[in-house]
């Protein structure tokens, strides 16, 4: 098939919503531009770890997105995880869309994996599969196990030819992907995230301009995995503590057990902290472009690159392999212990004080991580295989 020739790309999840946006959300707008056309299906059911932070709970079962249709489909959910209950439904969909391209979001769902068993059957069009597993995750447990031997099987039974590429965003999620599939090597293309460049970028005049103040940061998603409180702790048993302000924004109801316990610690050890709600796209471009210094002191986020597009350094907890190309031509650094996370916000609160942020140079070297730019690897490899 021609480059040039418009690709119809049928994008399956387990569930699909839209408030709260991922990788595909951004690639099927940039794909659009160019002619492109993406189609989601999904079950009707919502992600457990999304809801509290989602507006809408409930979704239809026919949508459209930016342009883009989403077809849902009724599901019943077993250990968390959603079924389709009309699966020949699903298969007839498959078959009327004909799709070029087949990607999923995972193989270890089922909704997923019906997605592969259909391909063999009605579509001759390579199904590509995006895996964003740590080599830790989820393995004990009689159901873990289960779900975990029962993805593997379907992949070396059904998946070995149809598949023709998995997709990692860094070298964790590589060796994830070879430890539960048996993936060969080869076969597995690194293609990091990215960050929409009509949000996130370098904005003047917003930046807190006392040298004497350092604005340390942290937005997303708050749970216990992110590991919050590690930047107070470090904060307390600092010198510099009353010139440091720190802003941590990602609460709700969900976590106001977390918050409470936070609240105490700054006031017992006198720390200046803000305490903010969850942020949608535009707000949190807002908070990167007036902080300082970004830290994320536990699990990571793709939160990371949209900090450095809006010109802010990071300070990266060095929890999985492969984080260099995070911190990597002056965007920050990488720290495992609290006192080396203590140790890089001094290094930054000389740097604010003596004016050698380089803010401009941080959000440059980040513009070769935007969605459009990244899309284009993924279409490469779409025509690669067509």
């Amino acid at each position: 098939m021609k480059k040039n020739k418009p690709l119809s790309i049928l994008k399956v999840w387990s569930t699909f919503q839209t408030e709260i946006k991922y990788h595909d959300h951004y690639l099927a707008n940039c794909m659009r531009e160019e002619g492109h056309e993406t189609t989601f299906f999904a079950s009707d059911s919502v992600e457990p770890a999304w809801k509290p932070f989602l507006k809408k709970k409930q979704f239809d079962l026919n949508e459209t997105w930016s342009g883009h249709n989403i077809q849902r489909f009724p599901s019943i959910t077993i250990a968390n995880k959603p079924f389709l209950i009309t699966i020949s439904k699903f298969i007839r969909a498959v078959e009327l869309k004909q799709p070029d391209i087949i990607h999923l979001l995972g193989l270890a769902y089922p909704v997923n994996q019906l997605a592969l068993l259909t391909s063999l059957l009605v579509s001759k069009a390579p199904v590509f599969v995006n895996e964003h597993g740590r080599l830790a995750a989820n393995k004990n447990g009689w159901k873990a196990k289960l779900f975990y031997w029962n993805a593997y099987f379907i992949y070396q039974l059904f998946g070995r030819k149809k598949i023709k590429a998995f997709i990692a965003p860094n070298e964790e999620s590589k060796a994830f992907i070879i430890d539960r599939y048996g993936v060969a090597p080869e076969k597995i293309h690194i293609i990091p995230l990215g960050f929409d460049e009509t949000i996130f970028s370098l904005q003047g005049g917003m930046r807190n301009q006392e040298k004497d103040k350092l604005i340390l940061g942290f937005a997303g998603k708050i749970n216990a995995d992110k590991r919050v409180d590690r930047i107070l702790k470090a904060l307390a048993h600092s010198s510099s503590k009353e010139n440091i302000l720190c802003k941590i924004a990602g609460f709700n109801e969900s976590n106001l057990a977390i918050k409470n316990e936070l609240e105490s610690f700054a006031k017992e050890h006198q720390l200046n902290v803000e305490f903010l709600p969850f942020l949608n796209s535009e707000e949190l471009a807002a908070f990167y472009n007036h902080i300082d210094v970004a830290v994320y002191p536990g699990s990571i986020s793709i939160t990371t690159i949209e900090a450095n597009a809006c010109g802010t350094p990071i300070l990266l907890n060095n929890s999985i392999q492969g984080l260099e190309d995070r911190v990597a031509d002056g965007r920050g650094y990488l720290f495992t212990t609290e006192e080396e996370l203590r140790d890089k916000i001094e290094f930054y609160r000389t740097q604010k004080r003596t004016a050698q942020i380089n803010h401009a140079d941080i959000a440059n070297y980040t513009s070769k991580y935007s969605w459009r730019k990244i899309s284009q690897e993924y279409l490469n490899l779409y025509y690669q295989y067509l």
